[in-house]
């Protein structure tokens, strides 16, 4: 596979999207963004009926699913469906609909985000539509960019940060592939916010322009100074 080639971001057909996505938008602006509250502002049944695949697309599925091998595995890709890369689990909707929002609220205009949606089989198994993405391996994240990165990884607990899950364009887009649960803390948001020298660090492993190493490396020195400070201090 050309190493290039990845992902490419795309739209699928969805249920009731305009008034989901203005009704969600709402709910989670009083919440706030940090993911252990906003994902309390939508139940998996709403989800589920916002983000649907089309009908299209659904009778797709039906048609071809069955006769696939090895539907059990994780990550799938398959030559009827060459654009998307399909994924067992239902949490990745709600993790973009998360990015999405905060960036729109933040006016974080490099960071994409992904139209993800969910199929259905008839015994109400749940896979996850990823829309392929055309990144560039070696692309630096410019001084921007590393800002946006910052703030959306600040705001919603996002740490899963690494160069196989952050990826770049040629238009200077940052995706954050992997949405799901998981890839967002555990901690309280004040706890999560007090250890964010620990995501500094890993967004100093993405390949940075020079000034956006200097800029990162300026705030990874603050966060390290305040969290001693706090320890002598208790």
């Amino acid at each position: 596979m050309n190493n290039k080639i990845l992902f490419i971001m795309c739209s699928l057909g969805f249920i009731g999207g305009a008034n989901g996505m203005k009704h969600h938008a709402e709910s989670s602006n009083k919440n706030g963004f940090f993911y252990n509250n906003f994902k309390t502002t939508i139940t998996q049944e709403d989800l589920i009926h916002r983000y649907s695949v089309d009908e299209k697309t659904k009778k797709l599925f039906d048609t071809n699913l069955p006769n696939e091998r090895d539907i059990n595995r994780t990550v799938r890709e398959f030559e009827w469906l060459p654009e998307y890369v399909v994924k067992k689990g239902n949490g990745r909707v709600l993790g973009t609909l998360l990015i999405k929002q905060c960036a729109q609220d933040n006016q974080c205009d490099t960071i994409g985000a992904l139209q993800k949606r969910y199929y259905q089989d008839p015994s109400g198994n749940l896979l996850t539509l990823v829309p392929k993405v055309k990144a560039n391996e070696y692309k630096k994240f410019n001084l921007k960019q590393i800002q946006q990165i910052y703030k959306i990884a600040k705001k919603t607990g996002y740490e899963d940060i690494h160069r196989g899950n952050v990826k770049n364009t040629d238009e200077g887009i940052t995706y954050f592939i992997d949405t799901e649960h998981k890839s967002f803390s555990l901690k309280q948001e004040s706890e999560f916010r007090d250890s964010f020298a620990d995501v500094i660090r890993t967004i100093a492993m993405l390949p940075l322009e020079e000034q956006a190493e200097r800029w990162l490396g300026a705030k990874e020195v603050k966060y390290d100074l305040k969290a001693r400070r706090k320890m002598m201090m208790s």
